[in-house]
């Protein structure tokens, strides 16, 4: 499979797992939390996403065997990439619920700058000046696309703030992590190290849905049928498509990699919501996805 894996151009996986991060958003956008009633349910149907996780790990990277022999360095990797992980979750989830979406939705998707930034100050890449203009355009088409009203600042209380920064950070950090494990002499135990993660993943973010609806004295956590229909099916895009990312990313530059990922993602989701969901979409919107897209060709050094 690594093998298969290794023979494909790069840049055409970079797309593929582009369209699969995409659909993964708007599945989310088609499932709308429905039957999901108060925070601890929206953790614990987070926690059952994360148990298909483990079960398409352990299925399709050698069950147990991923974990024979395995070295402490990807046992600490995988326990890391499990909490930001799930602290990722959990902070976007607070800054949903406690301020403005648009704002929430312009702070996770500015955590690109992290990776972008630790690719070319920590890791040394090369970023040309055509690149570092792009990705300028990049984060102005993500404020154009991202519909931020004017009354939406007063909502923002400091609690909001606080997870807005959370989301934000730990959105970086999750990407940095696997990117770091794929630069040790152990990157091949990835599949071992994503079923640490996952198992951890699932315990953490399921504990915290008990103990968010016990303090706000919410009945216990639980699933609607609608979100039992849609748990295997965001597990099983967003487990592929992470899959694809960990051994991926180091086969491509940060700064190349990351802001494509993720300005490719906010093309496809922008334009899916006008032709499946007959959202209206403002000039500034069209604007943003045609200064995206322009914004990738500088990146991926196709102009410049």
């Amino acid at each position: 499979m690594s093998e298969l894996f290794n023979s494909i151009n790069p840049y055409i996986l970079l797309a593929f797992t582009t369209l699969l991060a995409a659909s993964n958003n708007v599945t989310i956008h088609k499932f709308a939390n429905r039957g999901l009633n108060n925070p601890g349910d929206t953790l614990l149907f987070n926690s059952m996403v994360s148990v298909v996780w483990v079960l398409e790990v352990f299925a399709l990277g050698g069950g147990f065997g991923a974990l024979r022999g395995i070295s402490g360095v990807s046992v600490v990797y995988g326990l890391i990439y499990g909490v930001v992980t799930a602290a990722f979750l959990l902070s976007k989830m607070g800054a949903l619920a406690f301020g403005p979406a648009a704002i929430a939705t312009l702070a996770g998707t500015c955590a690109l700058i992290i990776p972008t930034l630790f690719g070319a100050v920590w890791q040394k890449e090369t970023v040309t000046a055509a690149q570092w203009l792009g990705i300028a355009m990049l984060l102005a088409a993500v404020v154009l696309t991202v519909r931020v009203k004017k009354g939406d600042a007063a909502g923002m209380s400091l609690k909001f703030r606080i997870f807005c920064v959370c989301f934000f950070v730990t959105g970086g950090c999750t990407a940095i992590v696997f990117r770091l494990h794929q630069g040790t002499p152990h990157a091949s135990e990835y599949n071992g190290m994503m079923l640490i993660a996952s198992a951890v993943m699932a315990v953490v973010l399921g504990a915290a849905a008990i103990i968010v609806n016990a303090a706000a004295r919410n009945p216990a956590p639980r699933l609607s049928r609608v979100a039992w229909f849609y748990v295997p099916i965001c597990g099983l895009i967003s487990c592929t498509y992470t899959n694809f990312n960990i051994p991926l990313s180091s086969r491509i530059p940060n700064t190349i990699f990351f802001p494509v990922l993720n300005g490719g993602v906010l093309i496809l989701v922008t334009l899916a919501g006008r032709l499946f969901f007959k959202e209206k979409l403002a000039w500034r919107q069209y604007l943003g996805v045609i200064l995206a897209t322009i914004s990738i060709l500088f990146i991926g050094k196709v102009i410049g």
